[in-house]
């Protein structure tokens, strides 16, 4: 070995010491404590035997950290929105059904500054007579957002489907939370070969495919 060589290994050895150094001196004196606090007496999940969990119906919860304070409410849909979702869809409505995990439920972000609420009001902007269904449930892989999609369908017949795929999903694709039973992995294996595809091509959606940052 080259001194060359020994003098770059010393290097690299000691900044990762400060560096684990630093990080525990910061853990320590600027802890990043969070309280989540229930403001009607529910949680924002529930159980489900297949899924692990759901959004909870009517749930209304505030965070608090060090950065920020938010609050989440849970429509009596099981979804972060602010209206119900007629059943049947009325034919002049174009219905689109957001799915994801916690970063289409918004963790952290106020309704307002949420992606899919950003979505929804920039097409109605450009006359768009959307009606957006915001889907995202904290904590869900790729395969549970298949089983959820194969409840929403038949329920809201959406005429678009959108689903917000992540980095994380290509290595997360096990359930998180819930019952880690062998009959729930099998099931969750199974459920997911049966997404069909329910959408309808509608030429209007052009306008909605611009950023939205």
């Amino acid at each position: 070995m080259t001194a060359r060589v020994r003098e770059i290994l010393l290097i690299l050895v000691v900044s990762a010491a400060l560096l684990t150094v630093l990080e525990v001196l910061t853990r320590l004196a600027l802890p990043q404590d969070y309280h989540t606090t229930s403001l009607n007496g529910l949680a924002t999940a529930k159980d489900d035997s297949i899924l692990g969990h759901l959004n909870q119906p009517g749930a209304h919860v505030r965070l608090d950290a060090p950065e920020f304070s938010v609050e989440y409410v849970v429509s009596e849909e099981g979804f972060r929105d602010e209206v119900t979702h007629s059943r049947p869809k009325p034919d002049s409505v174009l219905r689109i059904l957001l799915l994801g995990d916690s970063f289409t439920w918004g963790a952290g972000v106020a309704y307002g500054g949420i992606w899919p609420v950003v979505f929804e009001r920039r097409c109605l902007a450009d006359g768009l007579p959307v009606d957006v269904i915001k889907a995202g449930v904290s904590g869900y892989d790729t395969r549970q957002e298949v089983i959820y999609l194969e409840r929403l369908l038949p329920k809201y017949r959406p005429n678009i489907v959108i689903l917000a795929f992540l980095p994380n999903d290509l290595v997360t694709n096990l359930p998180i939370s819930g019952n880690d039973s062998l009959e729930r992995r099998q099931a969750l294996e199974q459920d997911s070969l049966l997404v069909r595809n329910q959408g309808v091509k509608d030429p209007s959606i052009s306008a909605c495919r611009r950023p939205i940052g």
